[in-house]
């Protein structure tokens, strides 16, 4: 299910510099330039919609997507935690 709230999430994030954000069923799907290479990293972010905070913390999640250093990540709830997968 698409919310409201996940949406705005999404717009904050497409509006930052090498983000692009997109809904999913699931969540959350964001690419972003890889810091070792010239690919893509990619971070799934299993969010529901009760798990939206109110007030976001933009900064601790823009901290965690900038300093990602792996290919892929995984972002569980509402955790600002970026769990690196294989």
């Amino acid at each position: 299910m698409i919310t409201h709230k996940r949406q705005l999430l999404v717009d904050f994030l497409n509006d930052q510099p090498g983000i692009k954000a997109s809904l999913s069923p699931w969540g959350i799907y964001i690419e972003l330039p890889a810091a070792q290479e010239d690919h893509l990293a990619v971070i799934e972010w299993r969010l529901a919609d009760h798990d939206v905070p109110y007030a976001p913390q933009d900064d601790l999640i823009l901290g965690a997507l900038y300093n990602f250093s792996g290919k892929r990540g995984l972002i569980r709830g509402n955790s600002y935690e970026i769990e690196t997968l294989q």
